[in-house]
């Protein structure tokens, strides 16, 4: 099953989708997106492509992503529809996942998010821990971070399984996840389009006769062979 969402919002055809993968996936393997990739595909709900050149395998932009540990987020492209007589539109997803970036990994532990700190967008108090976001681990009570009991994963990457985690590594979680969504929330919520140049010289195919897409529908329905050949006499 799809645990991502993006396929319910697939069925809707929706132009623009923020995605944030937050599944256990230390090594980027993005073994959740590549499973809804697939059953998309098996829906017949739509293609995906990569906007800097459609060419390639998306699967070989997936790598790409995967290996490149700076990246904060992956733009992928959407064909809705499948069949050539099908009406076909254009989405775009951004895909935010749960990692920290190398350029990252020294920032000190920062205080509790309060609600000036939201409201204003600033941090109110510059207070630190004594102790890096990297070294967190643990559940319950931010005392087991310095009380011997800091022990399980590491920040960012907390296991499903851990549904009581500390209020300082969610603390830390919602400052990352800050931090990595910018680029993304920016680029979707622009009011000039996401396509780019290349997508406005594509051909619908199936922007053509009505007559193709009337065909098409009876063929996969318990239409007679006949009704289907006295259409086309009547058309041609």
């Amino acid at each position: 099953q799809d645990c991502t969402g993006i396929l319910q919002l697939m069925r809707r055809r929706r132009e623009r989708i923020v995605l944030v993968l937050g599944a256990e996936d230390p090594t980027s393997e993005l073994l959740v997106l590549r499973s809804t990739l697939e059953q998309a595909a098996a829906e017949k709900l739509g293609s995906f492509y990569d906007p800097t050149d459609p060419r390639r395998d998306i699967r070989a932009t997936l790598d790409d992503f995967g290996r490149d540990e700076e990246a904060t987020e992956l733009h992928l492209g959407i064909q809705y529809g499948w069949w050539a007589c099908d009406q076909h539109s254009t989405g775009h997803v951004f895909i935010i996942k749960n990692r920290l970036p190398p350029s990252m990994e020294d920032r000190p532990v920062r205080p509790l998010l309060t609600k000036e700190d939201i409201l204003s967008g600033k941090v109110c108090s510059d207070e630190l821990w004594e102790m890096k976001q990297t070294q967190l681990a643990s559940c319950c009570c931010d005392c087991c971070h310095t009380s011997g009991l800091n022990f399980g994963t590491r920040f960012p990457h907390v296991p499903n399984a851990n549904q009581c985690m500390t209020p300082q590594m969610f603390n830390s979680l919602c400052r990352l996840g800050y931090d990595l969504s910018g680029p993304a929330v920016q680029a979707i919520a622009k009011q000039s389009p996401i396509a780019d140049i290349w997508e406005d010289h594509v051909t619908d195919p199936g922007a053509g006769s009505p007559l193709h897409s009337e065909i098409f529908r009876m063929s996969h329905s318990s239409t007679p062979v006949s009704a289907r050949r006295k259409l086309w006499r009547c058309n041609s």
